[in-house]
């Protein structure tokens, strides 16, 4: 379930806010207004317990929400750090493999950038971005180096190769994750609830009965 634009969230906020309202009008035409000032003690005690656990329940999935989107915004720098740090070690290699590696370094950072970002709101992935991290890996992993400062380079490039591959799969994971669906279905459910048990209360706002 995805919610990702502030026109989506003023609608779902909009259509929640007359439904509860329609309820509480449908309520107060069926239910006697003295019977509900008869359940009062039973009825505000119930609101109070039900209010307090799904306050407590929608601060966990608001901080876990906030975890994940840490998370995913840390593995989405050390991604981007490491591609940056391929490329200029990429500097220190013979050519024709260092054009290469940078060929395909600026290539990967364009296809994520430009493809890949908006397909993961769909829960996709690009798969010319996950080939091109492939290949990237490979040939640095193939190289062979000769001098001494090439092969100072190599293991530098070769752990950077690998976290870029590490990363992307942690990111692209999580973006296939999301919030699970239960978490969904026990926030609309707690909510329903919640509301459902004011429509039990003679609020002073509606002093009479409605007709």
């Amino acid at each position: 379930m995805q919610l990702d634009s502030y026109f989506g969230g003023v609608v779902v906020v909009l259509l929640s806010t007359l439904a509860s309202v329609a309820g509480l009008l449908i309520t107060r035409k069926l239910v006697d207004l003295n019977k509900l000032r008869a359940s009062h003690e039973v009825g505000g005690y119930l609101l109070s317990v039900v209010g307090t656990l799904y306050a407590v329940l929608l601060g966990l999935v608001v901080v876990d929400a906030m975890q994940k989107f840490q998370v995913a915004r840390d593995v989405t720098e050390k991604e981007a750090n490491c591609l940056a740090d391929v490329f200029i070690l990429a500097s220190g290699f013979p050519e024709p493999k260092r054009s290469q590696l940078k060929s395909l370094c600026v290539k990967y950072g364009e296809l994520v950038i430009n493809e890949e970002w908006e397909t993961m709101k769909s829960n996709l992935h690009s798969p010319d971005a996950r080939r091109t991290a492939v290949l990237l890996m490979q040939e640095v992993i193939a190289f062979e180096p000769k001098t001494e400062g090439e092969k100072a380079i190599y293991p530098l490039a070769v752990d950077n190769a690998c976290q870029i591959w590490q990363n992307r799969r942690t990111r692209t994971n999580m973006a296939f994750a999301g919030i699970p669906t239960v978490e969904w279905v026990t926030l609309f459910a707690g909510a329903f609830i919640t509301i459902f048990f004011t429509y039990f209360l003679d609020w002073k706002i509606f002093p009479c009965k409605l007709s």
